[in-house]
């Protein structure tokens, strides 16, 4: 048989190898097109993701240096204050006091350099919670000392504790001192020379153990609407224009208690004051186990002298 003896398709059949040929070619076609489309979908959507990438770093690193400005301007407040106080001044208090308020501000900033990267660390979701022994009577009395020239001459936000003196518990005492000092500075700001209270107890609770530190004043205190946005960044309740700050504190108190899986709270009723309260989980040292811990700078301070100086409930 020779080349031009094959037999002829007819028309049916020849338009069905046509039809047939096309629909194979669309099917390929619309293979490759969508797989173009995904291609091309998913660079765009990578694309999109590096962009929100940079501007989250961007937003946080602003957020950053905000946070480490608004912490370290707190420190060198205190400290300057305390070096500001008059000789008159000076003749009330025990020098010892004095030297271990600075000495206390001064050993803040240094955790606070520490920590910088860790507050940072808050908004990648890496923070780690650096867990030590800790004296926490001590540090609270600390801070109130601390923040005495802040008080302006009025004596020291009293101390009332749920728990005997003395007592070790093994906590972030760097995250914690950072968020009581910021409620108390807060709240002595706007206050506006009234009473503030530092209370602290611990809950028996066998399945986890929690510390409740509550900053009380009674100042002019805050509406509802005002208690809802208390923790959100460079939020400024109240009549704030004559009070120093960038609305950061109760922001990084915040972040800072979540991330040590613990709550900041907020009471408040206009014309009373207001209590803002945190909650964090914490554990008992007991005497065998110690050593197991690291030490906090926070234990390794002398006690107090005087305790009636700040006021406080034995």
């Amino acid at each position: 048989m020779g080349p031009h003896d094959f037999p002829l398709l007819d028309t049916d059949t020849l338009a069905w190898v046509v039809v047939t040929a096309l629909l194979v070619a669309s099917a390929v076609w619309n293979i490759v097109l969508r797989r173009e489309l995904r291609r091309r979908r998913q660079a765009e959507a990578e694309s999109l993701q590096r962009e929100q990438q940079i501007q989250t770093l961007a937003h946080a690193r602003k957020r950053f240096i905000a946070y480490l400005g608004h912490e370290m301007r707190n420190l060198v407040s205190g400290i300057f204050g305390t070096l500001a106080l008059t000789d008159a001044e000076r003749r009330h208090l025990d020098p010892a006091q004095l030297n271990r308020a600075l000495r206390n501000d001064a050993q803040a900033l240094l955790d606070l350099v520490d920590a910088s990267l860790d507050a940072a660390q808050i908004d990648a979701g890496r923070f780690a919670v650096r867990a030590t022994v800790v004296d926490v009577a001590a540090l609270l009395e600390g801070i109130a000392l601390a923040a005495q020239p802040q008080f302006q001459g009025t004596g020291v936000p009293k101390v009332e504790l749920g728990f005997a003196r003395g007592s070790l518990w093994v906590i972030d005492g760097v995250r914690l001192a950072q968020i009581v000092r910021n409620l108390v500075s807060n709240a002595i700001k706007y206050a506006d020379g009234a009473d503030v209270r530092i209370t602290a107890d611990v809950s028996s609770d066998p399945m986890q153990s929690r510390l409740c530190v509550r900053v009380i004043d009674a100042g002019p205190g805050l509406t509802p609407a005002q208690c809802e946005r208390a923790f959100d960044e460079f939020e400024r309740v109240g009549d704030s224009a004559e009070i120093s700050g960038r609305g950061l504190g109760l922001a990084i108190s915040c972040q800072l208690a979540q991330a040590m899986g613990g709550k900041l709270s907020v009471r408040s009723e206009p014309g009373v004051g207001s209590v803002f309260a945190v909650a964090l989980p914490i554990t008992p040292v007991c005497g065998q186990h110690r050593s197991a811990w690291p030490t906090s700078a926070c234990i390794q301070r002398p006690a107090l002298r005087n305790p009636q100086f700040l006021n406080s409930t034995p």
